[in-house]
């Protein structure tokens, strides 16, 4: 098992074969879809969100007293979203700042590895990890909407020729981001190897994601598997810093019973609530993760 202990596996290589994992699964046997997002949810998704309030720099910066204040406002605030225009419209508030939540841990890893090669220059990927992201969802726009777990996202209306016009520029800028890297002799490929590899498997799973699959949803399980994964190890490095000899598996079981508890009382008073047509477990989940981000915007601007 040493190899658990070592970072570098899991924040490489774990990522990929979940990507590898969902991809094929999903495109290949599709009614294991629901499998595959139940276990997301309940042993990445969930455990991912709380993970957070593990982080004793969170806490730090943003103080214990607000947590409470700020929990307590998102709940309320959803709760009258959702009886004054129903479920749909926070379907929708979730699909957007959970992409730019996304968007925005690929920005903060970036950060946090640049404060490690000082004397390297990472400008134009944060600006990619920005701009490519964009690129992908804009491109969904010509849709004019999509289906969400059986609800709609309503985009802007665009063009149609907005989608492949996009799919050119994202794809176009791999190879002008490397030419522009060998040129200015910015690239170390021995150095910086393990983040080049972070960074193209951003990359190529947005293009997967929003490109490629014939229907997004799949796409969407790929990404988000990603994602947790990816934040639940970032958030173990940094738990650990001082004692980095803890075993991943024991950090994740922890964090994963924690989970477990909390939204299994959300999930035994879901009955209670739909009742006054409050639905409690969408509310408490888009109430912890909102916090979650509110916690991680400190985070990845101090990291």
């Amino acid at each position: 098992m040493g190899f658990v202990k070592n970072p570098i596996y899991l924040k490489i290589i774990i990522p990929w074969l979940a990507i590898i994992l969902a991809a094929q699964i999903s495109m290949i046997k599709p009614e294991y879809f629901i499998t595959l997002f139940i276990i997301d949810v309940w042993l990445l998704s969930h455990p991912h969100a709380v993970s957070t309030f593990f982080m004793k720099d969170a806490f730090d910066r943003l103080k214990k007293k607000h947590l409470f204040g700020i929990l307590i406002s998102l709940a309320i605030i959803f709760t009258l979203v959702s009886l004054k225009y129903g479920y749909n419209k926070l379907f929708n508030i979730y699909f957007f700042a959970q992409w730019f939540h996304y968007m925005r841990q690929n920005y903060g890893i970036t950060i946090s590895y640049c404060q490690r090669r000082s004397n390297r220059s990472f400008k134009l990927q944060k600006f990619l990890l920005h701009i490519l992201p964009t690129f992908a969802l804009v491109s969904l726009f010509d849709k004019g909407s999509l289906s969400f777990f059986g609800h709609f996202i309503y985009f802007p209306s665009l063009p149609n020729q907005i989608g492949p016009f996009l799919k050119n520029l994202y794809l176009a800028a791999l190879p002008i981001w490397l030419f522009i890297e060998i040129i200015n002799k910015n690239i170390n490929w021995r150095a910086d190897f393990n983040y080049y590899l972070y960074f193209l498997s951003n990359y190529i799973l947005y293009y997967l994601a929003y490109f490629i699959f014939t229907k997004f949803i799949y796409g969407w399980l790929s990404l988000t598997l990603y994602h947790n994964i990816q934040y639940l190890v970032f958030t173990w490095i940094k738990s650990n810093q001082k004692s980095a000899e803890q075993v991943f598996y024991k950090y994740y079981f922890l964090i994963t019973l924690a989970s477990l508890f909390i939204y299994g009382i959300i999930e035994l008073k879901e009955v209670t609530f739909i009742a006054y047509a409050i639905p409690l477990s969408l509310v408490a989940t888009l109430t912890f993760n909102f916090t979650h981000y509110i916690y991680d915007s400190v985070i990845w601007r101090k990291s």
